[in-house]
């Protein structure tokens, strides 16, 4: 379900940038620069504050669990505001345009927030935010910078508080990960101490995402990729390709042990489920090319939800909101199960009647499915390799032949149970 929420639109002030700050809570910015609070409970806009600083030009950040609202200028200032329309504080970071803002809560302390800035020439500015008695300030000003190029500017940035490191993806598609312990004595701008180099091909590095013990990126590729950390290193596990068509990937949405993400499709916004490959929702809204927003109804990233940290898949809800011909459109979105569909199409050719079921894929992995007659569901396990060019079957043996390893094969044995949900024991033969 979808709905216009009256905001202004004339020839000259009209709808620009729009965010979340809480489910129901937006925070919109105008061509005229004056930021506009939409209050889901009485649903009424009010303006925050006006200022002709941001006129034409500005790039907005808000985060959920401080209700804050970070803006950046054309000429290199950044202005600090709350959900009440004060000014926490206001500071001239760089000479030029602000090209882009990221604010990365810190896990462990909720007082604690971390400004990334991108100015000209590929400068950042990392910034701590303290709250103390009640107000805002910066502390532990770091500096560092993007390898020289053409599209020198930041899309998406990740904080691992564990291993102190910030991992940073730009609009050239490369991945950059910069130690954090390192530049604490450097009064320099220190450079990345490894990179990625276009990763995600020169279409953009579009999101960064700690799940699970690993670090996800996405881009316009069509694909996601895991990386372990290991010694302060990043280092590739998987390569994979969400589904077909689908190239536009721009946000993942961690929702307990699930992981989520958020891709367009010519002109609708699709929600996938990666870790039960299955598509969840699909909204028309005219394509990405567009001021766009999604939040969880009960997003573990605000105070009230940080301790469900086990929310179940069925029975969440989001919202969408996004600009459209200069209307600001909210949608309730519905992340169900689709129980009707067993499993996608995961196969170009119909399979064969076997069970378990043995496809192939030439990216990086194999599937098994097994069908079972008692729990009407498909379990999965997939089996790593590389370039597999052809899958067969032998008896209680499935044998693959692949391009550079040889022939492979694996014992599969099926343990079922009434009550349970299937499993499989596949041991690995190399031949």
């Amino acid at each position: 379900m979808s709905h216009n929420l009256e905001a202004c639109k004339d020839q000259v002030d009209f709808p620009k940038t729009v965010r979340f700050v809480f489910p129901g809570d937006i925070i919109l910015m105008t061509n005229e620069g004056h930021l506009q609070y939409f209050d889901g409970s009485s649903h009424r806009w009010r303006t925050l504050t006006k200022d002709k600083r941001f006129h034409s030009y500005s790039v907005i950040e808000t985060t959920r669990r401080t209700s804050l609202v970070v803006i950046g200028s054309v000429c290199g200032l950044i202005k600090l505001i709350s959900l009440d329309g004060s000014t926490e504080f206001e500071e001239q970071l760089f000479d030029g345009k602000v090209l882009s803002l990221s604010l990365l809560e810190q896990e462990d302390d909720e007082k604690k927030v971390h400004l990334l800035a991108n100015g000209p020439d590929g400068i950042l500015i990392f910034q701590q935010l303290v709250l103390s008695q009640k107000s805002w300030s910066t502390a532990n000003t770091r500096k560092f910078y993007l390898p020289p190029k053409k599209q020198c500017w930041l899309t998406t940035a990740c904080l691992l508080d564990n291993v102190s490191l910030l991992i940073c993806g730009d609009r050239g598609g490369t991945l950059h990960v910069y130690d954090l312990q390192s530049s604490k004595s450097s009064p320099e701008a220190v450079p990345a101490t490894q990179s990625f180099h276009r990763i995600h091909s020169k279409a953009g590095l579009t999101h960064i995402c700690y799940h699970d013990n690993s670090v996800y990126t996405c881009g316009r590729d069509g694909y996601y990729r895991m990386f372990q950390v290991t010694s302060s290193r990043l280092h590739m596990l998987q390569s994979n390709r969400v589904m077909k068509g689908l190239d536009w990937l721009t946000r993942f949405i961690k929702l307990g042990d699930s992981l989520l993400i958020i891709g367009f499709y010519m002109e609708q916004l699709l929600v996938y489920n990666l870790s039960q490959s299955e598509l969840l929702v699909a909204i028309p809204c005219g394509g990405g090319h567009r001021a766009w927003d999604f939040v969880l109804n009960n997003d573990p990233g605000s105070s009230e939800t940080m301790q469900n940290r086990s929310q179940p898949l069925d029975g969440s809800s989001g919202q969408f909101v996004y600009i459209k011909r200069k209307d600001v459109v909210l949608c309730d979105v519905e992340l169900s199960s689709r129980c009707n569909v067993l499993k996608g199409s995961f196969c170009v050719k119909s399979p064969n009647g076997l069970n378990p079921t043995v496809s192939d894929f030439y990216e990086t992995w194999t599937n098994c499915s097994f069908f079972s007659p008692e729990n009407v569901r498909v379990i999965n396990a997939t089996v790593p390799k590389r370039s597999q060019s052809e899958v067969c079957g032998k008896t209680e043996e499935v044998k693959f032949h692949t391009l550079r390893s040889g022939i492979k094969t694996w014992d599969i044995k099926s343990i079922c149970s009434r009550h349970e949900q299937e499993k499989f024991n596949i041991a690995e033969k190399v031949l």
